[in-house]
């Protein structure tokens, strides 16, 4: 009898007691993977990681605009006291001093706008692959640049009956320890006696052990949420206060608040 033929009664065997093909256990472990934990936590990480672009676009935007419109103000400052100094027009006001607040108060929110915008500038860009597969290497970074080398096994496995196979998952850190994990693959199997009962049952099973990879992928990923919160709440604050003020308006709080000084 061939293999194939011999490989299809031995499926038809197993089915009529309650197990899976074994020629179905590679597909099995697939699905297994793409709905672990293990999986889970990997999506959340490369979400987390995906809001930098776009918090980069925008407040790249914006603080350009408001860098444009502090720029012209402090032109318009300049052109008002050469004016001033041009046609003495404002006899019993000291205007000098008064025009020296306003562009040192445009100066300083001018810096705070460029390093706002040069912080933001400098987090990274990361090109993750959408899930996780086997035969993999996936470089993870840390917020502090640390790189954590997810890698999978090549799924190969040598299917037989009440026979077990063995598939490594590590997290590989630049410097420290690196954490094993492991999917364990149980075919299972069963005998029967001279009355066609089952007398001996060995359970099939795909157990994923991770051994703190999923915790450390989650700490990872919390890290780097709490800094880009920072940052968001930092920047839609200015957002929120630069978009109250019109030039105008700008401009009257800035000579309000030199005149109150």
């Amino acid at each position: 009898m061939d293999n194939n033929l011999s490989r299809e009664f031995i499926d038809l065997d197993r089915q009529s007691g309650g197990l899976s093909p074994l020629e179905d256990f590679e597909g099995l472990v697939e699905e297994k993977l793409m709905y672990s934990e293990l999986q889970s936590s990997y999506k959340e990480f490369k979400e987390v990681l995906s809001q930098i672009p776009t918090l980069k676009g925008k407040t790249t935007e914006f603080i350009k605009e408001h860098l444009e419109v502090i720029r012209n103000y402090k032109d318009r400052t300049m052109f008002f006291l050469n004016v001033y100094n041009d046609t003495q027009l404002f006899e019993y006001v000291s205007i000098e001093s008064c025009i020296s607040e306003i562009q040192t108060t445009l100066e300083e929110i001018e810096k705070n706008l460029k390093d706002i915008l040069d912080e933001i500038q400098q987090l990274p860009y990361f090109d993750l692959p959408d899930m996780l597969y086997f035969d993999s290497d996936i470089d993870l970074y840390s917020i502090n640049g640390s790189k954590y080398t997810l890698s999978i096994d090549e799924l190969h496995l040598d299917p037989e009956k009440g026979q077990e196979d063995n598939l490594v998952i590590k997290l590989i850190p630049d410097e420290g320890e690196t954490l094993y994990g492991n999917i364990e693959i149980k075919y299972g199997d069963m005998n029967y006696d001279e009355d066609g009962n089952v007398s001996d049952a060995k359970e099939e099973g795909i157990d994923f052990i991770d051994n703190c990879i999923v915790e450390m992928i989650k700490t990872i990923a919390n890290e780097w949420q709490e800094v880009l919160d920072d940052k968001q709440e930092i920047v839609q604050t200015l957002e929120d206060m630069l978009s109250e003020l019109n030039h105008n308006n700008l401009r009257n709080s800035i000579l309000s608040n030199s005149i109150r000084n």
